[in-house]
């Protein structure tokens, strides 16, 4: 209620009491002494009425406000005595030697007694420990104000831990000051910090003990702490990145992959360089911390290596792409086995119904056509002794069986062989004096030979020779075999020992084969050590090489190269 209602109030209640004894001194003066009719006696007093009315309107008016002013002053003192006794925390107020003259209600929930039975005691009895409540009455007797924790006794012994706040205040009307303590029981509060250390003592051990690694971002983005399993999974020490920041391009960054900031979240699968140089795969989780209000508080990233996972994916990937190519690759041999062998099977079926009409009819055969018929049979075994060995490369199984021979002889019995079969063939042979000592397969050296013999044959004009060269350099022995047909392409050349591969050229098309006799003298070479390749230029023919090591005696030991399978049996030369 504001001053000017409350002065208003007062004003009117003075005024009406003031009428009220006007009018009960006019009627004592009419009728008890005579003095006339009241109504005379009120609305016309004399002097010595007015005088007295005066008087008694003032004493009446100051009568009123000083029972007003009491009324109020005993409201609040009980409005605050109401508050003090219910208030939630306990309050006791003790003289200046600490004898306690007041409790609150709430005193009896914190020691355990009504607040009756601590009046007269002194707070040194009811402290846990009674230096520290001589301590404190001192303090409030030089500076009047202390707060701080204590431990009181409750009425069964217990120590109960409280947080107090006392100050001195001044007696009323020249009383001796009193002192005022505030009591606040801390027990949930003790309890929730003992569960909070331990938690904290919890995440501790977790974080440092952990075999997955952890690091923990503060909110400014700095990296605040890493544990010992980040630091052997990444390869670096605590000290070499404690203190530097995720912020990128900052030329202090710590590597992307050990920490979250404090805003962000991830979860994903990160490629990462060790200190050593080893490349690992790591797994990176995290997410950021916020306080109630939303702020960052810090980010906790969590790290695990899948190295091994992801190779493990990474090999099953490749087994899927193998088993698919596998299966491609069956389709792309069955569509040109299909293809190149019926070419073959319906001249000898053409030549068979042939030679069975002439046999038919009683005449002879004849060598023309016996040719033609032994021509489309070692055709036909060519195509199959490479598909058995294509075969067998895809099984690992084709199998080797190396002796030391003599190079030289071998280049020249197979130029021989390929003479008897092509005598309308002119071919060049340059060899060395001396024989050129190599440890390998004999029959498969041949196969290579003969292949390149059978590609120059196929390419090179009737009128022009095919060469064939073989040299010694730096303990290894290169066979050269040129051809003078239309060359080979840039792009053709850089794919012309692949599996199945078949130029697209006009004079290819032309040649029949399974485009699986370069793919298998590439692995038979390697498997010998050695390299194979072709030089050429379009329009000015092809050389085909292969370079193989030499050997002196006694031989190394042989061993196949990959996907090649090793066998110790000797074997003579093959056609």
């Amino acid at each position: 209620m504001s001053l000017a209602r409350r002065s208003g109030k007062v004003l009117l209640a003075a005024a009406g009491l003031a009428i009220l004894l006007g009018t009960l001194d006019a009627l004592v003066d009419s009728y008890l002494l005579g003095m006339g009719h009241p109504g005379e006696t009120f609305f016309h007093p004399g002097p010595y009425e007015i005088w007295t009315r005066s008087l008694v309107a003032v004493m009446t008016f100051v009568f009123v406000l000083l029972v007003g002013r009491a009324w109020r002053a005993e409201r609040d003192l009980r409005i605050f005595s109401r508050a003090v006794w219910e208030a939630p925390d306990a309050v006791r107020i003790t003289d200046r030697a600490g004898n306690i003259l007041y409790s609150n209600k709430a005193v009896e929930s914190l020691l355990g007694a009504p607040p009756e039975e601590w009046v007269g005691r002194s707070v040194v009895e009811t402290t846990a420990d009674p230096g520290k409540a001589t301590e404190i009455l001192g303090a409030l007797a030089e500076s009047g104000r202390w707060a701080g924790e204590v431990e009181v006794k409750h009425k069964d012994g217990r120590r109960i831990p409280v947080w107090l706040a006392a100050s001195r205040v001044a007696g009323a009307r020249g009383a001796p000051p009193v002192l005022i303590g505030i009591l606040r029981d801390m027990t949930e509060r003790r309890r929730a910090e003992r569960a909070l250390r331990a938690s904290e003592e919890r995440f501790r051990q977790v974080f440092e003990q952990s075999p997955i690694g952890m690091t923990i971002t503060d909110p400014r983005g700095r990296l605040a702490q890493v544990n010992d399993a980040c630091c052997r999974i990444l390869g670096f020490d605590a000290k070499e990145v404690v203190g530097r920041t995720c912020e990128p391009g900052s030329g202090d960054e710590v590597p992307s992959c050990i920490c979250v900031p404090p805003d962000g979240q991830v979860d994903e699968r990160r490629r990462f360089v060790r200190k050593d140089g080893t490349e690992i795969w790591v797994h990176v989780r995290g997410s950021a911390m916020h306080d109630d209000e939303g702020r960052p508080l810090f980010g906790l990233a969590m790290i695990t290596d899948v190295t091994d996972e992801v190779h493990v994916s990474q090999a099953l990937l490749a087994a899927k792409d193998a088993a698919e190519a596998a299966e491609r690759t069956k389709g792309e041999l069955l569509d040109i086995a299909s293809h190149e062998l019926r070419s073959p099977l319906n001249v000898l079926g053409l030549a068979v119904q042939l030679a069975q009409n002439r046999l038919s009819h009683g005449q002879p055969v004849g060598q023309e056509l016996l040719e033609k018929l032994e021509r489309q049979t070692r055709r036909l075994a060519e195509m199959v002794s490479d598909l058995l060995d294509a075969s067998r490369l895809d099984r690992g199984q084709l199998a080797m069986h190396p002796v030391p021979i003599d190079m030289r002889e071998l280049v020249e019995a197979t130029v021989e062989d390929f003479r008897s079969q092509a005598p309308d063939r002119h071919v060049s042979v340059e060899l060395p004096a001396d024989p050129v000592p190599i440890e390998a397969d004999p029959g498969r050296i041949q196969q290579i030979v003969t292949n390149f013999l059978d590609n120059a044959r196929k390419y090179t004009p009737p009128a022009s020779p095919v060469e064939v060269r073989l040299s010694r350099e730096n303990g290894s022995a290169t066979l050269e075999v040129t051809d003078h047909g239309p060359g080979i392409g840039e792009a053709d050349q850089e794919r012309l020992f692949a599996r199945f591969f078949r130029s697209a050229s006009e004079s290819t098309r032309l040649q029949p084969g399974l485009g699986l006799g370069l793919y298998i003298c590439k692995v038979i070479a390697e498997a010998h050590h050695g390299t194979i390749g072709v030089r050429s230029v379009p329009g000015s023919g092809a050389t085909f090489f292969v370079t193989l090591p030499e050997v002196t005696a006694p031989a190394r030991p042989w061993e196949p190269g990959p996907g090649v399978a090793r066998d110790e049996r000797t074997s003579g030369h093959r056609t």
